[in-house]
């Protein structure tokens, strides 16, 4: 497609800089000072820093009185563009959701939500979908975001957790529960702790079987 002639003087220098600030910020320099953002930019340092402080006015970046660090929000300047892109669609989920375009949560890996601040209801939604590897070892942190609050959560989770099926295919071991048993918060609902227990009891299928005459040898030495 061609694009028209556009004269320097129908445009907004304002705009401009701004654009040009929020470029500056990379993968190898998320977090940048004024002086830092005044040099990458040759913008004169009172410019630069009218640039930045407005970004953190509208909320499309961080400032805690030195560094300025850009926030999800700026996801939406692009979210249009994206959205005619042949993205996959989980892709375009969970820009618009990092975007704040949309509350619903994507069907991704927590690890690229656990940055953001999300809602109880939106961590329960995440433990419901979780990989059963996923619920044991995020357990503590479930609790600590709230998501066991939410009516029907722990049920759901404890059932998740106690599914024979799940534990076959996630190879679970009974030392694993136990560990689990053991670093679980006090406070943890006990119907969780009840589900770790039968999960326990099914993983002990879970065991190899080796044949022949079978050794123990336990390492009782200091360093262990």
């Amino acid at each position: 497609s061609q694009t028209m002639h556009i004269l320097e003087r129908d445009t907004m220098g304002g705009l401009a800089k701004g654009l040009q600030v929020i470029e500056t910020f990379t993968a190898a320099r998320p977090r940048q000072s004024i002086s830092e953002v005044s040099s990458a930019t040759g913008l004169d340092r009172a410019t630069a820093r009218r640039c930045l402080l407005t970004l953190a006015y509208l909320g499309y970046a961080d400032y805690d009185g030195k560094f300025f660090t850009l926030t999800p929000r700026v996801l939406r300047l692009g979210t249009a563009c994206l959205a005619t892109m042949p993205l996959p669609q989980v892709v375009q989920d969970l820009i618009a959701f990092r975007a704040g375009t949309t509350t619903k949560v994507p069907d991704v890996p927590f690890q690229m939500l656990s940055d953001l601040t999300l809602t109880p209801r939106q961590w329960a939604t995440v433990a419901g979908r979780a990989s059963w590897a996923t619920l044991r070892q995020g357990l503590n942190m479930f609790a600590r975001k709230g998501a066991f609050t939410v009516p029907g959560t722990v049920k759901h989770v404890a059932r998740g957790l106690a599914n024979a099926e799940r534990i076959r295919l996630a190879r679970a071991m009974p030392y694993q529960l136990l560990a689990t048993l053991r670093a679980v918060d006090p406070d943890l609902p006990h119907v969780l702790r009840a589900a770790l227990h039968a999960a326990m009891e099914h993983s002990v299928a879970n065991v190899p079987v080796l044949a022949g005459s079978v050794v123990v040898c336990p390492d009782v030495s200091g360093s262990m």
